[in-house]
C-alpha cells in the first residue's frame, strides 16, 4: 500500500497545577493563536497531528491527535487545578503513543518521531517516580523528542531533566 503521506505527531503537554494559575490564560491564548496559524497554513497543518494534554494530579487528553485543517470551534481551555504530577503526564504520553502511532499507521500514514512541548513551572509535587516513567517513555522505539519550557519561577534543573537533550530546555524570563 502506498502511504497517504508523512505526518508529525505534536503533543502540547501543559502543567495545570494551581501554581500555574498566573500563566494559564496565556497558555490558552497561545493555543488559540497556534490553532489559527495552522488553519491559515493548510499545507503545514496537513503534515501535523496536534494533541493537547493537561496535567495536575492526573493527566487528561483534551484533544486527541487532530488534523487542524478540520478542527471546528476552539479547543477546550486549560484550567489551573491542584498538584503537579509529572508521573501522570508521562504515563498519559506513553499511552497516547501506544494508541496514536498505530492508528495513524493503520490509516496509511508514515509517522515521524513525535515531538512533545512540555510546559511547566518546574515544581513537581510529591515523591512519585516521574523519572522512571520518563525513562520508560524514552525507552520506546518510537520515543518522542521532548522540548521542555520552564514558566514563571520554574526550577531550571528540573526543566532540563524533563527535556530529552539539554539544548531542548528553555526558561522564560524570571517571573514571566
Amino acid at each position: 500500500m502506498e502511504p497517504k503521506g508523512h505526518v508529525l505527531l505534536v503533543y502540547f503537554v501543559a502543567d495545570e497545577s494551581g501554581s500555574m494559575a498566573p500563566y494559564i490564560d496565556e497558555l490558552n491564548d497561545g493555543l488559540l493563536t497556534l490553532q489559527a496559524a495552522l488553519q491559515r497554513e493548510p499545507w503545514a497543518a496537513g503534515k501535523v497531528r496536534f494533541s493537547v494534554i493537561g496535567f495536575s494530579e492526573t493527566a487528561f487528553t483534551y484533544l486527541e491527535p487532530a488534523d487542524m485543517r478540520f478542527l471546528q470551534g476552539e479547543m477546550t481551555p486549560l484550567t489551573a487545578q491542584t498538584a503537579t504530577s509529572y508521573l501522570s503526564a508521562f504515563r498519559e504520553l506513553d499511552y497516547r503513543l501506544s494508541v496514536d502511532i498505530p492508528s495513524l499507521k493503520q490509516q496509511g500514514f508514515v509517522v515521524h518521531r513525535p515531538s512533545v512541548f512540555f510546559l511547566t513551572d518546574g515544581k513537581p509535587t510529591g515523591h512519585e517516580d516521574w523519572r522512571g516513567a520518563r525513562q520508560k517513555l524514552l525507552g520506546r522505539p518510537d520515543h518522542p523528542n521532548i522540548l521542555a519550557f520552564g514558566i514563571g519561577e520554574a526550577e531550571e534543573a528540573v526543566v532540563r531533566e524533563v527535556a530529552t537533550k539539554p539544548n531542548y530546555a528553555w526558561m522564560s524570563a524570571h517571573g514571566r
